[in-house]
């Protein structure tokens, strides 16, 4: 049985675009090196978040039973901001939703300074937040499929196996 003729799975990756399309789309500029440099400024800041917010959330908490509480609103923030993130992609693009993105991790980031330089614990949980929302938020920014014809197949076609 070929991949090609096989029944897709959880993990697998197909390629959507015909043989090189991408050479010809390929689009240089500042505007991608922006959009890159941005995107890895948010994956880092979720990498530090993980790391350090429980030890901070376990060093001001006014009770141990509190230590979690900036760790549970970052994953709340970001789930409460996926649903709408995806509408502002699709009502008004990937600009918009990336700006809204990093100007609510750009606020989280200065309130997590704030709160950890003068020892405010709910400074610390709504940092948090916002850098929830804006992981949120940039995940959706890099998905795009490299024709516009090409994703409108893949969601119009059925997991038959079959290639769009």
């Amino acid at each position: 049985m070929t991949s090609a003729t096989a029944m897709p799975r959880a993990g697998q990756l197909e390629c959507i675009c015909e043989p090189g399309t991408l050479d010809s789309m390929a689009v240089h500029g500042r505007g991608t090196m922006l959009l890159a440099a941005g995107f890895a400024f948010s994956v880092l800041a979720q990498v530090l978040i993980l790391s350090i917010l429980p030890l901070a959330g376990l060093s001001l908490a006014p009770s141990q039973r509190l230590a979690t509480l900036p760790y549970a609103a970052f994953y709340i923030g970001a789930a409460l901001a996926s649903l709408p993130a995806s509408f502002l992609l699709d009502s008004f693009g990937r600009r918009a939703a990336f700006s809204m993105g990093a100007s609510l991790g750009t606020a989280g980031g200065l309130v997590l300074v704030w709160a950890l330089v003068s020892l405010h614990f709910g400074g610390l949980v709504l940092g948090a937040f916002w850098l929830g929302t804006a992981g949120a938020s940039a995940s959706f920014t890099v998905m795009r499929p490299c024709r516009p014809e090409a994703g409108e197949a893949l969601r119009s076609s059925s997991y038959s196996g079959r290639r769009p």
